[in-house]
């Protein structure tokens, strides 16, 4: 439950960011956010969610942003299918 409220605090951040790098067109930054979501998804299993940011790390590092909005709209997508799931578990009672 710990990962769950860290996550949700912190991914609005760490995807605007991403969202203001793919923008800039600043692949160092597209890197290190898709990095820090890839890692964070990690920790839930959210396989999907984790290729997705896992392709913009590599577009980052490549340095080569030109799929970057298809593959930013990919991951939105992605982490709005997962929101609802981590948000059911924090609703679910303690064992």
């Amino acid at each position: 439950m710990e990962l769950v409220e860290i996550f949700s605090k912190e991914c609005p951040t760490i995807l605007a960011a991403l969202q203001a790098a793919v923008a800039a067109n600043d692949p160092r930054a597209v890197y290190h956010a898709a990095h820090t979501l890839k890692g964070s998804v990690g920790n839930f299993g959210a396989t999907a969610a984790m290729e997705a940011a896992r392709a913009l790390e590599m577009l980052g590092r490549q340095g080569e942003l030109s799929g970057a909005t298809a593959a930013l709209a990919v991951l939105e997508e992605e982490l709005a299918r997962l929101h609802p799931a981590l948000m059911s578990l924090k609703l679910e009672p303690a064992a």
